[in-house]
């Protein structure tokens, strides 16, 4: 009966100094799973599209360029935005079969840096004469909108990949497997991600197109973007086109990776205290 007494109070002892251990191990990697699970459940919903067709992209195009000099109304500012809204050639390979219509529209095919195949339609004056017209028009009520969809996905998945920079320094010592770095690959706009977060803490689009950095990624796009370590090339149209599911997907997956590995590592460190704490009880 005695040692009985004996063993229950040294379960005791350790209760007590476990405990403490257990409050102070596990609080950073539950406010990371607080903080990285309300990023994916926020995550801007994405509706799945019929593809692309050149009208509605012309429509699209005359809201961002409204939307664009809602937001820079400064003109030194308006005029380099100005600048890098043009857009003389729209890779046509994701539109409906009758904007792909070589017969119809002047259309040359190329073979971009990375090996991927585009199919670039001539604009001709068909966006640069939209733009021309906004940029001569007082009136830019019309656009209600601060963003296009595509900006919203790239600001949220910059809010992303901060949060899990800073959550990688916390997590002094921890191993980050090849899963998850697999998954930051995944992420499409990972290229675009990179060089904003290099710039002003908090900045998004479509403010981050005051930085010169940011504008010149659109620079001859064929010769100079790889799709591979960039994901998908930065310019004025793709700001237009409607974002896809695997976006998301992506954006989820890593977040679930990140913190299967934070969880990993704060179960193993949880183990040695605790250890520790019995070996020299």
């Amino acid at each position: 009966m005695s040692h009985l007494i004996v063993i229950n109070n040294q379960l005791t002892e350790w209760a007590y100094k476990v405990v403490p251990i257990t409050i102070i191990v596990f609080t950073l990697p539950l406010f990371q799973t607080i903080v990285l699970s309300w990023l994916s459940f926020t995550h801007p919903a994405i509706r799945r599209n019929a593809g692309h067709t050149w009208e509605g992209t012309k429509e699209k195009y005359r809201q961002l360029c409204i939307m664009m000099k809602k937001a820079f109304p400064v003109e030194k500012d308006w005029k380099h935005v100005m600048k890098w809204l043009e857009i003389k050639e729209i890779n046509v390979m994701q539109y409906q079969s009758q904007d792909q219509d070589e017969s119809k529209w002047p259309i040359e095919e190329q073979r971009r840096k990375d090996g991927r195949l585009a199919k670039m339609r001539k604009c001709g004056d068909e966006f640069s004469s939209i733009l021309q017209e906004v940029n001569i028009s007082k009136d830019t009520t019309r656009s209600a909108e601060t963003c296009t969809e595509m900006m919203r996905i790239i600001n949220h998945h910059i809010a992303i990949m901060l949060w899990i920079e800073r959550f990688i320094q916390i997590n002094y010592g921890m191993f980050v497997s090849r899963r998850t770095e697999g998954g930051s690959s995944s992420m499409e706009w990972r290229g675009v991600v990179a060089e904003v977060t290099k710039l002003e803490p908090g900045l998004k689009f479509p403010q981050a197109l005051r930085y010169n950095v940011i504008r010149s990624l659109s620079n001859d796009i064929n010769n100079t973007w790889d799709h591979s370590a960039k994901g998908t090339e930065f310019d004025a149209h793709s700001m237009l086109i409607a974002p896809w599911p695997t976006l998301q997907t992506n954006a989820k997956g890593y977040i679930k990776s990140f913190l299967f590995d934070t969880w990993t590592f704060y179960l193993q460190v949880y183990v040695a205290c605790s250890l520790l704490v019995i070996i020299f009880s």
